[in-house]
């Protein structure tokens, strides 16, 4: 097959390629710039000329600050919680892969994910959990088109990141793959930072309340605090507060006890479907509200007024969803759907 894989001059996509090498299929690799750093343009091309093959660039910089990075300095500003690896893996990095794919004749794309695609008996396509639970990325894949799944390859998702380590060593990449990237990509300082540097939400002090209005003490400015957090409020009491919900419009602080952070119910739009809709309704998933989540059992109910709005009935309450994170649903290790948390 001739596959193109994508590359970012880490250890994964590194070692992707080179077992592909070993199978005898032709590859190229494509590395997408996405902000200034020409450093992993170096690395990459190292690693590559390493491999002996060709290193394909595509400089997407204006489309990642138009939809990646404006869209994380927005959600803050309206007091959500942004996850930009999820949207960049669909609208940036698999789209722009696909372009390529289809205008150059490449047969499949190839990426470092830690993660599995399964065809079932009836030669459907989905996202399946890598065997690693440790890595396992299935989470930021789930608002991947269906149609592109019988084109994707994940070398690594039958393996553990220690044998992803023992390869590189073995194939002596050493010296050569960049620092693994933490996180979010483009941010280099802390996040509060970035937003203020990129003209974020205003960050003044305000008050902090209670969740029956009650001014408990001022905050020092929305920015520092996200949804869940329990260090740094500044509120004395027997029992810590936890922050519940961020005001932008009245520049509130809203805080709760632990106990008030459980929701039995979430609300998810912009749905990604791997199954009929309808076949999924009335059923019960384990569902992730986010990355780091073990998991919960949820039914998925349609909402009579908003069709596009699916409602999760959690079987036991779960802790601190946030508004603008994403809620991912599973039939045991296969990804049935997924969508923005309202």
């Amino acid at each position: 097959m001739n596959i193109l894989v994508l590359m970012s001059g880490g250890v994964d996509s590194s070692v992707s390629a080179r077992l592909l090498l070993e199978k005898g299929h032709k590859i190229k690799g494509l590395y997408l710039k996405l902000y200034d750093d020409s450093q992993y343009n170096s690395v990459v091309q190292k690693i590559a000329d390493k491999l002996r093959i060709e290193l394909i660039e595509a400089d997407i910089r204006d489309v990642f600050q138009n939809k990646i990075i404006d869209y994380f300095i927005s959600y803050y500003s309206n007091g959500k919680t942004p996850n930009p690896c999820v949207l960049c893996n669909h609208i940036i990095k698999l789209k722009t892969a696909f372009e390529i794919m289809q205008k150059l004749g490449f047969d499949a794309i190839a990426t470092g994910h830690y993660a599995r695609i399964f065809n079932d008996l009836s030669d459907s396509f989905f996202i399946q959990k890598g065997i690693d639970p440790k890595k396992d990325q299935s989470y930021f894949l789930h608002n991947i088109p269906k149609e592109f799944l019988k084109f994707l390859i994940f070398p690594l998702g039958d393996m553990t990141k220690e044998l992803t380590m023992e390869q590189a060593k073995k194939f002596n990449f050493t010296g050569h793959i960049a620092k693994e990237s933490q996180d979010i990509c483009f941010l280099k300082d802390d996040y509060r930072d970035f937003l203020k540097k990129n003209k974020g939400m205003p960050d003044k002090p305000g008050n902090i309340i209670d969740l029956s209005g009650k001014i408990l003490g001022k905050h020092k400015g929305l920015l520092s605090y996200t949804t869940g957090q329990r260090g740094g409020i500044g509120i004395p009491d027997a029992t810590p507060y936890y922050v519940k919900k961020i005001n932008i419009k009245n520049n509130t602080l809203i805080v709760c006890k632990k106990n008030e952070l459980f929701e039995n119910s979430i609300s998810i739009k912009d749905v990604n479907w791997f199954i009929p809709k309808e076949s999924a309704i009335g059923k019960l998933y384990d569902v992730k509200i986010r990355y780091k989540h073990k998991g919960e059992k949820a039914m998925a109910i349609e909402n009579e007024t908003s069709p596009e709005i699916i409602k999760l009935n959690f079987k036991e309450p779960v802790l601190s969803p946030a508004p603008g994170q994403f809620a991912v649903l599973y039939d045991n290790d296969i990804v049935i759907a997924g969508g923005e948390i309202c």
